[in-house]
């Protein structure tokens, strides 16, 4: 029985989705992929997934499978390597999730040139402003931004990102002077639903922490969209500075208490823990930082 075989057709179905589309990706039939993995199942004494006629899940146990089989099977496949030139291409596939607007605005300035680098490398940008199970979605890698969850993932800081306090002109001219946190409680403000922080602003000032809650007269679940409602003059929007920028250089949009500090932000990019990172995850995360 070539087990290293089973997982890798189990690794197939896991970030395919389905035994149809696992089938089509490896070579086999269907009824072959639905056996092997079966055999799999045997061999370990494990469920590793729950099947109905529509869907396939993978288990809890099945998602500890796929870390251990995707280690054990990229470190066999560096064994075959080992005589190869640092500088052969990748090849492959890589899946990214990240989210829409720093995407949009930041990850798409430097994903290109990479791509220009390895163009033998294939990569599935898939767009989630909310959190993905990056094991059962079948994704190699992941960009988050702000405070993150402990997990069994791991994270790498590639960089930092500043927020701003912003308004339209329009909207300044409207209003009395804005000079202090607390007036923002009784400002309408636009509010960024992706932020974990939510409708909490957090300042620095002097070296001392000051938090509002402000009152949200729009709520929106997208940077780029509340940059947008804030030019529009809707309100004042916390915004990451890859929103604001373009809006800034613009006019479109205006600094607001700049003699507060805003904290910034940390871009990591997650990946699932193994003893082995792979190649491909390695040369982006390098490229990015």
């Amino acid at each position: 029985m070539n087990q290293l075989g089973l997982f890798r057709t189990f690794i197939a179905v896991v970030e395919r989705g389905s035994f149809t589309a696992a089938a089509r990706h490896v070579g086999k039939t269907k009824s072959i992929v639905s056996k092997q993995v079966a055999q799999l199942e045997l061999l370990l004494n494990l469920r590793l997934f729950n099947r109905t006629t529509r869907a396939l899940h993978i288990t809890e146990q099945g998602a500890s499978v796929y870390q251990h089989a995707l280690a054990i099977i990229e470190q066999v496949d560096s064994l075959f390597q080992l005589n190869t030139s640092v500088s052969d291409p990748l090849t492959g596939r890589l899946r990214i999730s990240a989210p829409h607007t720093f995407s949009e605005t930041t990850l798409m300035a430097k994903l290109p040139s990479f791509m220009k680098l390895h163009p033998q490398l294939k990569i599935e940008l898939v767009l989630n402003d909310h959190y993905v199970d990056l094991v059962a979605a079948g994704f190699d890698l992941a960009f988050r931004i702000g405070q993150l969850d402990d997990s069994n993932m791991i994270a790498r800081k590639i960089g930092l990102c500043q927020q701003m306090l912003v308004a339209s002109p329009a909207f300044i001219a409207c209003h009395a002077p804005i000079e202090a946190i607390t007036q923002l409680a009784e400002l309408p403000c636009v509010v960024d639903t992706n932020r974990r922080e939510g409708a909490k602003w957090l300042f620095v000032r002097d070296g001392q922490t000051e938090h509002v809650r402000v009152s949200a007269k729009l709520e929106v679940n997208s940077a780029a969209a509340a940059a947008m409602a804030a030019a529009a003059g809707i309100g004042i929007a916390l915004l990451p500075e890859f929103a604001a920028a373009s809006f800034l250089e613009s006019g479109a949009l205006v600094v607001v208490l700049p003699h507060y500090t805003l904290p910034s932000m940390g871009v990591y990019a997650i990946y699932p823990h193994r003893d082995y990172l792979t190649q491909k995850v390695s040369a982006l995360l390098d490229h990015l930082s």
